[in-house]
């Protein structure tokens, strides 16, 4: 029997020995869930059964001396630290990958996977030193003739290295070599989704700020021929080279 409330227990006595009243349907529907678990603590396991698949693998692979192995394991772990907001874990991660990234392109990758985590600490004081090396990499060599999109994915790779120099710049209050860096770099960034990593302006920098960026260190720093070189006569020209869409009719 329920109380007067219609929700609660019967106030009526059972007799001894007599079985007790079963759960609602709710609780029935609610026992479904993991027992004893909040949905914090359910998720901190299940990420913790994913990061130890995934050492697991890297484990093995450190055993048969697998650098492709090594190195993707630590990229996975790192990437598992980032997703969960562990950016000192993750940059640890990371780092371990300098003795395994020695062909251009897997350098070339633990660099930005490098800067990205940095930028987001922040941990900019040395970031300008990795983003040299980037720079310095044998696929964004500008002098070698390259397909149109090969040549794009060069300059944004190239624009990010720019970029993350302008920001270490801009935290050392530098600001005439931050313009720089930004006014340079904000042309080639219209290639922003280019691989690897297409998500690089939703995780650093958005091009709208690094304009920004530039547009304001510029008018504090540059003198009026300087800024009419370098920020004016370049956005004027590339205005002119968009196409303008004439409605027809």
């Amino acid at each position: 029997r329920r109380s007067a409330t219609g929700w609660g227990p019967s106030t009526r006595r059972t007799q001894p020995g007599s079985p007790r009243p079963t759960r609602s349907a709710a609780r029935r529907s609610l026992s479904l869930q993991p027992p004893h678990l909040t949905r914090r603590r359910w998720f901190a396991q299940a990420a913790k059964a994913q990061y130890d698949r995934i050492d697991q693998d890297l484990q093995v692979s450190k055993t048969n001396s697998m650098k492709d192995g090594i190195r993707m394991g630590c990229n996975d772990i790192g990437d598992h630290h980032e997703r969960r907001g562990d950016l000192q874990a993750a940059l640890k991660s990371f780092i371990r990958n300098r003795d395994y990234s020695h062909p251009a392109k897997y350098e070339l990758e633990f660099v930005l996977n490098v800067l990205r985590v940095k930028v987001n600490i922040p941990h900019l004081h040395q970031i300008e030193s990795f983003a040299m090396k980037g720079e310095k990499n044998a696929l964004l060599d500008q002098k070698v003739a390259d397909a149109p999109d090969v040549a794009k994915t060069k300059a944004a790779l190239s624009a990010r290295m720019k970029v993350c120099c302008g920001l270490a710049s801009l935290h050392a209050k530098k600001y005439k070599s931050a313009a720089r860096k930004f006014v340079v770099a904000e042309p080639e960034l219209q290639y922003a989704n280019a691989q690897p990593f297409p998500d690089w302006a939703k995780h650093v920098v958005a091009p709208r700020d690094v304009a920004i960026y530039g547009g304001l260190c510029a008018l504090a720093e540059f003198d009026r021929p300087e800024l009419k070189k370098l920020v004016i006569d370049v956005r004027l020209s590339r205005r002119r080279c968009q196409p303008c869409h004439v409605p027809v009719g």
